[in-house]
């Protein structure tokens, strides 16, 4: 699966979560409050790998809709 990005867009997920993808294969969150929620990477072939902003390694997703949402789900329950 190839995805391509704008540098500079955002879009808002129905978790409350902010989305900027600020280069192919990075995707950064950013919380209703304003501070960092996370990052989604691509690895080629391996799937999406998901950090929390504390460091923490979530996981690795099949699909970048899974990536997303298991990071907005962790930044809902870190509040």
């Amino acid at each position: 699966m190839t995805t391509t990005a704008t540098r500079t867009t955002a879009t808002r997920a129905a978790e409350g979560v902010t989305w900027r993808c600020p280069q192919a294969g990075l995707w950064i969150a950013t919380g209703t409050d304003g501070r960092p929620a996370g990052i989604v990477s691509e690895r080629w072939r391996r799937g999406f790998v998901v950090t929390a902003c504390t460091g923490h390694d979530l996981g690795t997703f099949a699909t970048l809709d899974e990536a997303r949402g298991a990071l907005a789900a962790q930044a809902v329950e870190g509040r």
